[in-house]
């Protein structure tokens, strides 16, 4: 986890204080190609591949130079981002085909004003540089070290920061399938209902235009907003962490030769992430099937373990069969090195994210000025949280905390708490996937206050309509 904001960083140490709570961990990322694994970020680490490769990366960036030279007007796509500031060498070894793994949207039909820090321009001098000196570049961007939580993984987070407040405001087991937008009332599949002031929704913005009665006239445009489903595979791994993953962390595969764009050593991060060495646990499988003969497949016995976690995308351009998905997983494993065919499988996981990522497309930031302010001055609906918002470049999780906060700031600084319901309406506090449905946590530090609810002229909510762990806020009167 990184984080670019100290409030954020507040809540997250009030709900694990301890140090024990956290391993802080260097990132260790590598891209597999033609055969070699390239040091992250790959563009800055070229020396790693065959001469020939390299001498077509160098040639693509000379030409980029010079088109940058003689061309100075704003790319009009990804694609052409990449061939500006890379060159068609790096753009077909990596970015394109890596890109469409990720995306499932070809680069053409991108936009490039999501990037900002998240994708590395190389520095030619640099690249040349280490080619002639055989070196690798160090880490880049901005999550060079991070933070993850010793047990229970990203969602361990977001389940203690549930515990630092009031346990009434949550409700589980039902979710919100109707919403009558003028009278301002959300129906639940329980067949409850709330009247609402002013609503936060984490719910993806294409859905949430579905159930609201009276945006049918945003449905047309809500129903073109581009998105990828993600499938999520894990791998339970019988054995002592190998040296040829060691201490990597993030991995990265722009080849055909595995369904998968990105695995991650799960075990890496947090030894709590797997089992202890002394519990039992029956091998499923080897990793070549047809090896599995050849070990105990039928008696549970003693570990150690290690784990792999798989990213794959899906798109109606990049369609997947996912009952075929677990074995094409194995076996990209087995052809990029990170199984051996002997390897002795223990778990799987498998799990569909039909929201995956939210697209950057072309049409996307005007489809996004039409729905965005209708459904909030229509409706006093404030969509939010990577795909309530629909904005990859701001939906980590700090980012979507935030985005969520200051709206409900807002509306508490109009309308006293009996007259405010907030029902954040999502499915992602379950599935612990980001930051987009937590609310707000107790505010010690006065000094990071913004102002103080008690104002000249202003009357405070009383303490049974205001909780403490909200009194002492107020969003600046710009918000």
């Amino acid at each position: 986890m990184v984080a670019r904001s100290s409030y954020f960083d507040d809540v997250i140490h009030e709900a694990l204080p301890k140090p024990e709570d956290w391993y802080t961990l260097e990132r260790v990322s590598y891209v597999r190609s033609k055969g070699a694994w390239v040091p992250y970020p790959y563009q800055n680490n070229i020396t790693m591949l065959p001469v020939e490769e390299q001498t077509k990366c160098i040639d693509g960036m000379i030409d980029a130079l010079e088109l940058r030279a003689h061309d100075q007007t704003k790319p009009k796509n990804f694609d052409e981002w990449i061939l500006r500031n890379m060159g068609v060498g790096l753009a077909d070894l990596f970015m394109r085909p890596y890109n469409f793994k990720v995306w499932a949207t070809p680069t053409t039909e991108m936009q490039c004003e999501w990037l900002g820090e998240r994708v590395a321009a190389p520095s030619t001098k640099l690249v040349i540089s280490n080619v002639l000196n055989k070196k690798t570049a160090g880490n880049w961007g901005p999550n060079a070290t991070f933070k993850f939580p010793a047990h229970g993984g990203t969602g361990g987070i977001w389940k203690a920061v549930a515990k630092t407040l009031p346990q009434e405001r949550f409700s589980f087991n039902k979710s919100v399938v109707r919403i009558d937008g003028p009278a301002k009332v959300a129906h639940l599949s329980d067949g409850s209902s709330i009247q609402y002031n002013s609503l936060i929704s984490t719910m993806p913005l294409d859905l949430a235009t579905e159930i609201i009665e009276g945006a049918e006239d945003l449905r047309p445009t809500s129903r073109e907003l581009i998105y990828s489903s993600t499938h999520v595979i894990g791998f339970g791994i019988r054995g002592v962490l190998p040296p040829r993953i060691g201490d990597k962390c993030w991995l990265y595969f722009p080849e055909p030769d595995s369904p998968f764009y990105r695995a991650t050593v799960f075990s890496n991060y947090s030894p709590n992430n797997c089992p202890q060495e002394g519990v039992k646990i029956r091998t499923i499988q080897t990793a070549d099937p047809s090896l599995s003969s050849s070990v105990d497949t039928q008696s549970e016995r003693e570990g150690p373990y290690w784990s792999l976690m798989l990213e794959v995308s899906e798109s109606l351009q990049k369609p997947e069969d996912e009952a075929k998905l677990v074995a094409q997983s194995i076996q990209g494993m087995i052809n990029t090195g990170l199984l051996q065919p002997t390897d002795e499988i223990v778990s799987i996981y498998q799990r569909k994210f039909h929201h995956g990522y939210p697209t950057p497309s072309l049409v996307r930031d005007g489809q996004l000025k039409v729905l965005l302010p209708a459904l909030k001055e229509k409706f006093n609906i404030w969509s939010r949280g990577r795909f309530g918002s629909y904005k990859y470049e701001v939906a980590n999780q700090d980012h979507s905390f935030e985005s969520t906060w200051f709206p409900f700031l807002s509306a508490f600084r109009r309308w006293q708490w009996r007259w405010l319901t907030l029902f954040l309406f999502s499915s992602a506090l379950s599935r612990s996937r980001g930051g987009r449905q937590c609310p707000l946590r107790r505010a010690r530090d006065h000094s990071r206050v913004p102002r103080p609810c008690q104002r000249q002229g202003q009357h405070r909510a009383q303490a049974v309509d205001c909780p403490t762990w909200l009194r002492a806020w107020a969003p600046p009167a710009s918000q």
